[in-house]
């Protein structure tokens, strides 16, 4: 964290440890990275100690949408697109701008399914994607609206990452205390007290399992991905694609242990890993979103029945 000061009455290993407060994990590296762990949350970001207060700046998002694409030899025209990341609260939108933008998905959307894969005798040069969500929780950051460009040329597989409002963090920020970190956010909570991060985390793996999470979920330049779209980023361990044979045929990795005869290219079962597809990420251009007519209807349809 630049322009940040560690004077020397607290050196890292002062503060480094595991707190416990409310349901909520807080984990001081003392590299100056940290997690927060809480249901259904994974925080991940660096600290810097300015005199005795220590701000935790969370990693957020750097877009709406991550894009990764793969070239898809079954795909003789067209393209396929699959969307992960929704949120009921979204206005997002998608297609080739300016005259055939579409909602992503309908309005009051609920009652999620999974995957979400939409596919289009249509392959745009350009495929265009905008977000118009506003977020209202005055607990996280502001997401800053987008249109993004990406360049199809040499792809026609995708999956679209929605960075939802809701993975937008402010800063955390805490008095440090002899007896442990004090929220200055809610003066009423009660100091959160510093456990041992080796005692906390007994097996080092479990440590790094959650640290990997978060970049295999929101800070990768690929996924490998399964027909049945388990985008692996809840594995307990990483896959090594150095481990698989690559088939430049249908442009897919297998494991080479597995018998030619039992491999299915085309499995529903979601934790099937003897076939998988590797999708890059690629880069956009980013504009501020003007003013556009979408289309009527919406991609996809998320209604309870």
């Amino acid at each position: 964290m630049s322009g940040v000061l560690i004077p020397a009455q607290y050196k890292n290993t002062d503060v480094e440890g595991v707190y416990n407060g409310g349901g909520t994990s807080f984990i001081i590296k003392q590299d100056n990275t940290f997690l927060v762990v809480a249901m259904g949350t994974l925080i991940k970001g660096t600290w810097g100690i300015d005199k005795n207060i220590m701000t935790l700046t969370p990693k957020n998002p750097d877009a709406p949408f991550y894009l990764y694409a793969r070239k898809n030899p079954d795909i003789k025209g067209g393209m396929r697109l699959m969307i992960s990341g929704n949120d009921s609260a979204n206005d997002i939108y998608m297609g080739t701008f300016p005259n055939k933008m579409k909602r992503l998905f309908n309005e009051e959307a609920n009652c999620f399914d999974y995957p979400y894969v939409h596919q289009s005798k249509e392959l745009p040069k350009i495929l265009t994607f905008i977000d118009r969500t506003k977020s209202d929780n005055p607990y996280q950051a502001q997401a800053q609206n987008m249109m993004q460009h990406f360049q199809t040329a040499g792809y026609n597989d995708f999956i679209v990452q929605y960075m939802s409002p809701n993975l937008y963090h402010n800063p955390f920020r805490f008095e440090i205390k002899k007896e442990g970190l004090k929220s200055l956010f809610d003066t009423d909570s009660k100091i959160i007290k510093k456990q041992n991060l080796k005692e906390f985390f007994k097996n080092e793996k479990e440590l790094q399992f959650l640290e990997d999470s978060f970049d295999m979920a929101y800070n990768t330049d690929s996924k490998l991905v399964n027909y049945a779209y388990n985008t692996n980023d809840d594995m307990s361990e990483k896959i090594d694609i150095a481990q698989y044979k690559y088939d430049p045929v249908r442009n897919v990795y297998v494991n080479p242990y597995a018998p030619s005869k039992s491999l299915n290219y085309k499995s529903d079962d979601f934790h099937y890993t003897d076939v998988l597809m590797k999708f890059d990420r690629i880069k956009s251009e980013n504009k501020t979103v003007p003013d556009f007519k979408p289309l009527s209807g919406s991609v996809f349809v998320a209604k309870c029945q």
